[in-house]
Parts: structure tokens; C-alpha cells; sequence
């Protein structure tokens, strides 16, 4: 398996431009004291992308791959949601464009969190007192990763 040559790495830049230029900007990672902890703004990706849970460096099988609502965007990694903590530490994500983009990426972080009905976290939490019919929330786990290289199947 080799590495992208410069036109599969130009094809991959201009597809992270495209979607950090045209989106808003996405809510950053912030520790306890609500300083912003990344260096690189992430753009919001709400985008449906596949996964293959658990690859890293070889190309995944077609049974290993799942849908995942993606959440953010940026240069160096992404965003997205599952439906419980994540069990593994490395994956493969699939970027469809008209050439599909192969990134293996290490999770760097995971946490719960309560997302609407438009794929946005809202915080803080809801209560669990009550339900609201105005905005419909569901608890997920947004899963953030860091790309560790670029490569074709």
C-alpha cells in the first residue's frame, strides 16, 4: 500500500479547503478553564462519512465500514458521533468526493454529549426532568480524531 502521490495529496487539501471555507466555524475542544485547547479552528462538518472501526494501516474489507454523522472539520482531524464510547483506538475514514479520500486517523478524545435535531451539541446538557418538544435531543458520544496519514486501497 502506498502513500498518495501529489495528486491525490492535492485532491485531499482541496477537499479540506472546500468544506473549511464554505462551513461555519465549529465549536472547539476547551478544557476546564473554557480556553480554546487546539491551535487549528475546526469548521462544522455535518456530513454523513464511513469509518471502519479498529484499521489503521491496511485497507479495511467491505463488512468493516460504518456511517457516521461527522460533527467538525479541520486540517489536522475530525469530528463525529457514535452511540456509545468507542472501543477502539484507531480507524480508517472514508472522505467521499468524486474520488473517494482513504485518511487512517487515532482518536484523541471522546465524551458524551446531547445533540439536536440539526447535528449541533447543545451545552450544557439538558435536564432529565422533562422532555422538550421544542428541540429534540438525543445522547451520543462525539468522537474527535487526529489524520495519521493519507493512502489509496
Amino acid at each position: 500500500m502506498a502513500n498518495l502521490g501529489q495528486d491525490a495529496d492535492a485532491a485531499f487539501f482541496n477537499l479540506m479547503h472546500h468544506f473549511l471555507a464554505t462551513s461555519n466555524r465549529g465549536d472547539g475542544v476547551r478544557d476546564e478553564s473554557g480556553s480554546e485547547r487546539r491551535c487549528q479552528s475546526r469548521r462544522a462538518f455535518r456530513h454523513t462519512q464511513r469509518i471502519a472501526p479498529g484499521y489503521c494501516w491496511e485497507v479495511p474489507p467491505l463488512a468493516a465500514w460504518i456511517e457516521v454523522q461527522c460533527y467538525d472539520l479541520a486540517q489536522a482531524g475530525f469530528s463525529f458521533f457514535l452511540g456509545e464510547k468507542p472501543t477502539f483506538e484507531r480507524l480508517v475514514a472514508m472522505f467521499r468526493s468524486p474520488e473517494p479520500i482513504y485518511v487512517a486517523a487515532r482518536v484523541n478524545y471522546c465524551r458524551p454529549v446531547f445533540v439536536d435535531a440539526w447535528g449541533g451539541i447543545i451545552e450544557p446538557a439538558p435536564s432529565t426532568g422533562g422532555s422538550s418538544t421544542a428541540r429534540r435531543t438525543e445522547a451520543k458520544v462525539l468522537v474527535g480524531c487526529q489524520f495519521l496519514r493519507r493512502f489509496t486501497p
